[in-house]
């Protein structure tokens, strides 16, 4: 399976044991995740990281990450993004524009009935991190799972959102949109200043990907709008990931969270229903690559 160039062949890592039981300590269940000690369940996340000293040697620390998030949470996560990632454009940091994305469903369901076969439908989403100047510009890409083993990429399903279309048109050449994301982007991953990406040791993320059985085909479900857009935002926290990247202490990440919408309009609540719980929520745990990319 063809992947980036820049990308190194990883290993899937729920494969292994150990983690796979931090992952379900961190993310098993609903609603948000939040550290120990928390004070406030409803605050949002960033307020979180500045009360609870993050402990990279802990269990729940090292692989804690959200599943859903209110509003208020999005819209901290979404300043945390803007404050940790810049574009490099000529010697000065300047602001990513275009970080959030609202494609018609429809839309994205009409190009998977072109992509799969009735023995292979598409089972999932592969978001690559790209810019087109200083604006995000993803590449899509989709996945089906070839005699019920792991995920697969489907060859050519290489695409980006057309605003003036509302579609998802092919790239011809999407390496140079992940090229220039890996070029230029800068992170201040620890609040000590910004810096280039890393590829090798703890390499910074550059794509997300999300089987739809894990949570998309519930989010879905219960926000069933009748113009129903996912919308794609570029949001950022402090983690951990020591059990599955070996990072020894909590840096800014870029994430990926998904939303429904109703046509322009965004549905998301404050007010978090354990019996319903992605109704009007914004929801992450695509799996990051790296450290959790798909075998080629």
């Amino acid at each position: 399976m063809n992947h980036h160039s820049l990308l190194p062949n990883y290993l899937l890592f729920p494969l292994l044991p150990v983690a796979c039981i931090c992952l379900l300590v961190a993310c098993g269940t609903g609603g948000n995740e939040n550290p120990p000690n928390a004070a406030d369940t409803g605050t949002a996340r960033g307020s979180l990281a500045a009360a609870h000293a993050m402990d990279c040697e802990g269990a729940l620390d090292m692989t804690f990450r959200h599943k859903h998030y209110t509003a208020k949470e999005l819209d901290a996560a979404e300043e945390q993004f803007r404050n940790h990632f810049k574009v490099a454009v000529g010697g000065k940091n300047e602001d990513v524009q275009d970080t959030v994305i609202r494609i018609p469903w429809r839309s994205i369901e009409e190009l998977q009935r072109r992509l799969g076969t009735p023995e292979r439908t598409v089972q999932g989403m592969w978001i690559s991190f790209g810019l087109d100047g200083n604006r995000f510009h993803p590449i899509f890409r989709f996945m089906d799972q070839p005699d019920q083993k792991d995920l697969q990429l489907i060859p050519d399903s290489s695409y980006s959102y057309d605003p003036g279309s509302q579609q998802l048109v092919a790239e011809s050449d999407p390496d140079r949109y992940m090229e220039a994301y890996l070029r230029d982007i800068r992170v201040n991953r620890v609040d000590t200043g910004f810096s280039a990406l890393r590829t090798t040791d703890e390499a910074d993320p550059l794509a997300t990907w999300f089987p739809y059985a894990d949570n998309v085909n519930e989010l879905l479900r219960e926000n069933p709008y009748e113009d129903q857009m996912l919308v794609v935002s570029c949001i950022s926290e402090q983690l951990c990931y020591r059990a599955i990247a070996f990072a020894p202490a909590p840096e800014f990440r870029h994430l990926i969270t998904l939303h429904i919408g109703d046509g322009a309009n965004d549905h998301l609540s404050n007010s978090f229903d354990a019996n319903k719980p992605f109704a009007d929520m914004a929801m992450d745990l695509g799996n990051m690559c790296p450290p959790t990319c798909k075998q080629r």
